[in-house]
């Protein structure tokens, strides 16, 4: 699931890049999980989730 806060401001009030929440459950057994996508419209990146009690969790700015 994500969530969008907001987006942050550049200068004198231009707006910048969307602040995107991604979080979902933790699934059992599981050490690492990662977020792959092309952040840059380039190449594949990947980003590595935090655990947060039972929650995968990252903010990203998009």
């Amino acid at each position: 699931m994500y969530r969008v806060l907001g987006r942050e401001t550049i200068g004198k009030g231009r707006k910048g890049k969307y602040i995107v929440e991604i979080s979902r459950y933790w699934p059992k057994n599981v050490r690492r999980i990662y977020l792959i996508s092309k952040f840059t419209n380039w190449f594949l990146g990947f980003i590595r989730l935090r655990k947060i009690g039972d929650r995968e969790y990252t903010v990203l700015k998009l």
